[in-house]
């Protein structure tokens, strides 16, 4: 069953609990059901960011579902595009030590123009750009993408 209830921290629940057919079918599920067989989300929320309505990106909070029934965000957007971020999480910022989310993996669509990828969800604290470590991890995002 759909649910649609507005959250304070900018996501819209689309399947609750009582939605287990429709969780099953959700593109979002599907990708991490290839990932981590068994382990369906008790709910899959949209998440909204800035420019939301006007990017190819789309992320999902998948509750429950990754080890210790945590969160995982999904972010479906272009291959090329996750291909960059997931280089950035495992090649250039993971062996630096960094304190990264866990990245469980990626799964390209069947067409190969879109993909998905799966990130342990992290809640605390916001950007700062005060924090060396914050400005550190932006710019090597920053020359990443403009690469």
């Amino acid at each position: 069953m759909a649910v649609h209830s507005e959250s304070q921290d900018r996501t819209i629940t689309l399947l609750g609990d009582d939605g287990g057919a429709d969780i099953i079918v959700h593109p979002a599920a599907r990708a991490w059901q290839q990932l981590q067989p068994g382990n369906l989300p008790g709910s899959i929320e949209a998440v909204r960011f800035p420019n939301w309505k006007r990017s190819k990106t789309r992320i999902y909070r998948l509750t429950g579902c990754a080890p210790g029934k945590h969160a995982v965000i999904a972010k479906c957007a272009p291959a090329a595009k996750l291909d960059v971020e997931r280089r950035v999480y495992m090649q250039i910022l993971g062996p630096l030590g960094m304190d990264l989310p866990h990245c469980y993996g990626h799964v390209a669509d069947r067409d190969g123009v879109f993909g998905w990828l799966f990130l342990e969800d992290v809640r605390g604290v916001r950007y700062s750009e005060d924090d060396s470590r914050h400005r550190l991890l932006a710019s090597a995002c920053s020359a990443l993408s403009a690469s």
